[in-house]
């Protein structure tokens, strides 16, 4: 009791520092020191959730969220979830975005009903005004023995996917259906990479990147299985990774004015790839591989580089591929 009562002023005087200095360093110290005195307790878990969807300051707020995510990771979904609605700073968003993605992907019960029960309760907590009414249609009449746990991890995934990207990129454009995000444009945004947040995205089916300055495109990029548009036109790629095989869905694939200077043979993989748009870039030869693209109606070429088009390229157009050479 004597120790106890020994620390009460310490604890108080870390709580006058936090609350009313103006000095960040000072406070974020003072913030570490808590934790120390105080741990898992309940009076720190108000004293972080407060600071993270309150403090005006960056980055006490990304400490708040770093000490919830580490100490409080079962309970930090309300605050979080306020957060990631509502947060203008970029690095504490990143932390946010990245401890609620944990938090489900690691929620767990042995009673699988009892798991929906917290996943729909989670669902319920979304405020957005366009979520609320397909919350309400995709509930109704809905039984809930009936919905998988990985369809309502999925509805939450989409959710901090897309409440992250709208935050990060100004008035960017999307469409929604059924609580799954199912196109994105990111036109004209400055990226110089694929926002991490997308390889969440299972159910989007078109994406543009139209004129951005993007160099690379990960490996996960393979793992968006319901794409069918991907427009990748005006950047500054130079390869495809081979992953892209597994987009066996995808319809129309736009690699215009990029630094291409040939093909990997595993887009002759895609099955139903009908448009491949080639122009503007520096390919010297196209892959006979592509004669295996059954489903392929247009290929688009560049006038000035293309050295040669295979004959048996060539013989798709009997079969109704219409080759377009780039206007000179």
């Amino acid at each position: 009791m004597e120790f106890e009562s020994n620390k009460a002023p310490s604890i108080e005087k870390l709580i006058a520092i936090i609350d009313n200095s103006d000095n960040t360093s000072k406070r974020l110290e003072s913030i570490r020191n808590l934790s120390n005195v105080l741990g898992k307790t309940e009076k720190f878990f108000k004293i972080l959730e407060n600071l993270l969807v309150s403090d005006s300051d960056a980055d006490i707020r990304c400490l708040a969220a770093e000490m919830l995510s580490i100490k409080f990771n079962e309970r930090l979904f309300e605050p979080m979830i306020w957060s990631i609605e509502h947060e203008s700073s970029s690095s504490c968003l990143n932390i946010v975005f990245n401890s609620l993605v944990y938090h489900v992907e690691n929620l767990y019960d042995f009673n699988d009903q009892n798991l929906k029960s917290k996943l729909i309760d989670y669902i319920n907590k979304i405020t957005d005004a366009e979520f609320i009414i397909d919350i309400k249609n995709y509930f109704e009449g809905k039984i809930i023995q009936e919905t998988k746990v990985s369809e309502l991890k999925e509805i939450l995934y989409d959710f901090f996917s897309l409440s992250f990207l709208k935050k990060k990129f100004w008035r960017l454009k999307y469409k929604l259906e059924g609580l799954k995000v199912i196109e994105l444009d990111f036109i004209f945004k400055g990226l110089s990479e694929i926002p991490y947040p997308l390889k969440y995205l299972k159910a989007i089916r078109k994406l543009s990147f139209r004129y951005n300055q993007i160099t690379t495109l990960p490996d996960w990029c393979g793992t968006l299985t319901s794409l069918e548009y991907l427009d990748l036109s005006q950047n500054r790629l130079t390869r495809i990774p081979d992953s892209i095989k597994f987009l066996l869905k995808l319809k129309v694939l736009n690699l215009e004015g990029n630094d291409f200077t040939s093909l990997p043979d595993s887009i002759s993989l895609l099955c139903s790839l009908e448009v491949l748009n080639l122009k503007s870039n520096s390919i010297e030869h196209i892959p006979e591989s592509l004669i295996s693209l059954k489903s392929l109606r247009e290929l688009h070429v560049g006038a000035y580089s293309l050295v040669n088009i295979p004959d048996p390229v060539k013989e798709l157009e009997k079969r109704g591929l219409k080759i377009f050479f780039e206007s000179v």
